[in-house]
């Protein structure tokens, strides 16, 4: 008996480069390749709208303007009632509005995955929700949802191959790093100046033994973010030890050349940037919150610091210092992706979800 394939349209209303846009990517990619049908509704403009049909994917053209904008519910009804998708899956709060009304009116399976907690508005009309950590399922249950229309699955990212010899050169000769030194990677937009400070008075507290550490910031900074993390490191007396690397589209390649990827946000629930440190055996210092733990067992796969804490963070950083401990932790970081967090398992649990009983 042949396995019905599906028909799905995937909506997401963000458009700046970030997790969630990296996720719906991954998974749409992963959906294709087990022969669904895949459609994207998405802005223009947008990092994942140039990235989705640079990847061959099948891509609608929507403004979204906010959460109610009636031309973007028309379009995507006429959409839907040609298309007849049988999941219509949206991704975060403005999505999942977008995707429950249209589903409804089209008779669709609604679905949306949350990758974090903002606003509960267009969850409740879902049928379904995904949560990608527990932290984020026993905050949907706290906050009145019923259990039994969520399902926990993980986010998943490639499983890369061992990093060779010759790319960790090239990287680290690019950015300039000496072989003396522990480059420290901070990814990402932090959801906190605070979080920038953290990091730096952690590192001007090592003294003598901090002097040995380069932080890259590696993320899409405006001016003032620039200026702010400059005035932060000059008053930490830092300047000659940080390198603002601005958007990069070959993050892989920069983290290549990495010691340690640090995680310090202390909102932040997104994963994919440990993941990928962790798929790389790069080893990880994070933040106890949220979901962190749930990828993260301090001292055996990387190390973890109170939210907020500078003494704690310092003590981390101080011992990944060794080169022996980072190598253990970055295997069984490496060991801990592959074996949990990979697309793959990501993009079958959600064939699964999509419709229960069938494999991809």
């Amino acid at each position: 008996m042949s396995i019905k394939r599906l028909n799905v349209l995937q909506i997401q209303h963000a458009g700046a480069t970030g997790d969630v846009g990296r996720h719906v990517l991954s998974l749409s990619s992963g959906l294709r390749s087990l022969g669904h049908q895949v459609c994207l509704a998405l802005r223009p403009n947008a990092w994942l709208h140039d990235c989705a049909e640079q990847a061959g994917l099948e891509v609608v053209t929507l403004a979204l303007r906010g959460v109610f904008d009636p031309n973007a519910y028309w379009t995507l009804y006429k959409l839907a009632r040609a298309r007849q998708f049988d999941v219509i899956h949206a991704h975060c709060n403005r999505g999942a509005m977008y995707g429950a009304i249209v589903a409804r009116l089209a008779q669709s399976t609604s679905m949306c995955t949350v990758h974090m907690l903002d606003s509960l508005k267009g969850l409740y009309r879902q049928q379904k929700l995904v949560a990608t950590s527990d932290a984020i399922y026993s905050d949907l249950i706290l906050r009145g949802l019923s259990p039994t229309r969520i399902s926990r699955i993980d986010s998943g990212v490639a499983c890369f191959p061992p990093i060779t010899i010759y790319e960790r050169a090239r990287s680290r000769n690019r950015l300039g790093i000496r072989k003396e030194e522990v480059a420290l990677a901070l990814q990402g937009r932090m959801s906190s100046p605070a979080d920038y400070g953290l990091l730096l008075r952690a590192l001007s507290s090592l003294g003598d033994a901090g002097d040995r550490f380069r932080l890259y910031i590696i993320e899409p900074q405006d001016l003032d973010d620039a200026y702010h993390i400059i005035r932060l490191a000059d008053k930490a007396g830092l300047l000659d030890q940080l390198t603002l690397c601005g958007y990069r589209d070959d993050v892989i390649s920069v983290i290549k050349g990495m010691d340690v990827v640090v995680h310090i946000s202390q909102t932040d629930k997104a994963a994919l940037p440990i993941l990928e440190a962790m798929s790389l055996a790069i080893p990880v210092v994070a933040s106890r919150t949220d979901g962190i733990p749930e990828l993260i067992e301090h001292g055996y796969n990387g190390l973890l610091f109170s939210s907020g804490c500078q003494a704690e963070l310092a003590s981390c950083l101080r011992s990944l210092a060794d080169p022996a401990l980072r190598q253990a932790l970055g295997q069984a970081a490496r060991a801990t992706q592959q074996h949990r967090f990979t697309i793959d398992a990501m993009v079958r649990s959600t064939v699964a979800l999509y419709r229960p009983g069938l494999s991809g």
